[in-house]
């Protein structure tokens, strides 16, 4: 890896157990450990993530929790400390500090790594200012991350970037943690909402005699578990969040996977990453680019019939374990994707 002399720091919203987060955790770490001038500058410390951060990596706290607050903090810290590249994610702190691009340092490269289909994000903001700025935000930013071809091409239908490009770089896979353990029962990782659609998976196992784990929180908790309790799911079992999560993939046969739309999944690299295969609906959001025949099985539609038949089509077929997990770290290893990171310094 080139670049060892730069000074790349990272705006890091909060320890939150989303999928942004584990990303920038990860190529902190890995980052750290291979002795680059790497920083974070974190917003809230707190969250599902807490303690994942190695001890190593150099943080640097905000003194107010509200991001405005902290964003003015960090354009602060950036003029102490002049970074060459600042990396920054999730759609607030995208709005708010790509508003305010023109208050960092001219000679610092500001990255922003958009986090889902923008067309799809845009439905799920609350602020009518966040939703107003966040285009004219995206375009002040001086490179853009897409995880995915979709992602890229909808970004581009939606926000005009007079033609400057838009970098597609994946999302790491965590480091392989393939252990040949027995496999019993499926399994479901991912924040309760509606976005993954979990209705139609507790639809599904209600006829499958088969057991169910479903890892997450979210606010649709509340409404999943009055559906499982209607539908008599007793095969179907709400663990909340997990700090342990490779090894209950591990020994899962599949992860299912009911998104309407995602960025470029995680929880697929991860389950992936264990030799796990995948059961997966369509959807937008890098399926194509990650799943094939041979770590996975695909479903068309709504109808919990279908993801029943998948089921049915899964347990008939034989998967490569280790292949899969020798595979996903070919293609999305940490060093592989680190290095397109750091391809953006120019």
């Amino acid at each position: 890896m080139e670049h060892r002399d730069k000074k790349i720091l990272f705006f890091l919203p909060s320890f939150k157990g989303g999928g942004a987060e584990q990303v920038f955790i990860r190529l902190l770490n890995h980052l750290t450990k291979n002795r680059f001038k790497v920083s974070v500058f974190i917003n809230r410390n707190k969250g599902e993530h807490l303690g994942r951060l190695d001890n190593e990596v150099e943080s640097y706290y905000s003194l107010i929790e509200r991001l405005p607050f902290a964003v003015f903090q960090l354009i602060i810290h950036s003029w102490l400390k002049k970074p060459d590249i600042i990396y920054v994610t999730l759609t607030y702190p995208l709005a708010v500090i790509g508003l305010l691009r023109s208050l960092f340092p001219r000679s610092t490269i500001m990255v922003g790594r958009v986090t889902n289909l923008y067309s799809e994000e845009l439905k799920n903001i609350n602020s009518p200012f966040i939703k107003k700025i966040l285009p004219v935000a995206l375009k002040n930013f001086d490179k853009i991350i897409c995880q995915s071809h979709d992602m890229k091409d909808d970004l581009s239908k939606n926000v005009n970037f007079l033609n400057r490009p838009i970098h597609v770089i994946n999302n790491p896979a965590p480091e392989s943690d393939f252990k040949n353990l027995e496999r019993s029962g499926f399994i479901c990782v991912g924040r309760l909402s509606e976005q993954k659609n979990y209705d139609l998976v507790i639809k599904a196992f209600s006829s499958i005699d088969e057991e169910l784990n479903i890892y997450g929180i979210g606010p649709e908790e509340k409404k999943l578990l009055n559906l499982a309790k209607e539908l008599n799911c007793k095969n179907i079992k709400f663990n909340g969040f997990s700090n342990n999560i490779l090894e209950k993939i591990s020994k899962s046969k599949a992860l299912i996977v009911t998104s309407n739309f995602e960025g470029f999944s995680n929880v697929i690299l991860e389950a992936l990453s264990c030799g796990t295969p995948i059961i997966s609906k369509e959807f937008l959001g890098g399926k194509n680019e990650i799943l094939n025949l041979k770590n996975s099985i695909s479903f068309d539609s709504n109808d919990p019939k279908h993801l029943i038949d998948a089921v049915e089509s899964f347990n008939q077929k034989i998967f490569e374990h280790r292949l899969i997990a020798i595979e996903v770290q070919k293609k999305y290893g940490i060093e592989k994707i680190a290095s397109q990171y750091l391809g953006l310094i120019e």
